[in-house]
């Protein structure tokens, strides 16, 4: 049985092969896997939504 589903941090986590934007990755690897803190601030729809929801996961 397959899931389709357009839930952005499934999107992320499932698909090996995405490519995030300029800035995304380096915020969600301090985040998540450093520890820090980020302040975020990129333009509207650029993506700042998967940063936190990747991050929250």
């Amino acid at each position: 049985m397959t899931t389709q589903t357009t839930d952005p941090t499934w999107l992320c986590i499932a698909n090996l092969t995405v490519d995030f934007r300029e800035g995304q990755w380096e915020a969600i690897d301090q985040l998540v896997n450093q520890r820090g803190q980020v302040l975020c601030v990129q333009r509207t729809g650029w993506g700042k939504s998967v940063v936190y929801f990747v991050s929250a996961t």
